[in-house]
């Protein structure tokens, strides 16, 4: 996992009370880098990218990062939700 993930991915460790109700939160994340992507780079190329990994995630379960390398997406950390 990319560290700069893990405190967005701490966030369902902490969860939080509303109107004395335990809430609790997940996150799924998508990222990509510009060092990582052939040319043409243009901000609809790398906002596609990070859209393609945010779904991925998502699809993969809670809490997961999901990342765009040369050779694909990569999912270096997932809980799955079963």
């Amino acid at each position: 996992m990319p560290p700069d993930a893990e405190p967005a991915l701490a966030v369902e460790a902490r969860g939080f009370e509303v109107r004395a109700n335990r809430v609790s939160v997940t996150a799924s994340l998508g990222v990509a880098s510009t060092e990582e992507m052939p040319p043409p780079l243009t901000p609809e190329s790398v906002l596609g990218a990070a859209d393609r990994a945010l779904y991925a995630s998502k699809d993969a379960g809670r809490n997961c990062v999901t990342g765009l390398s040369r050779s694909g997406l990569v999912r270096p950390s997932a809980e799955s939700d079963s």
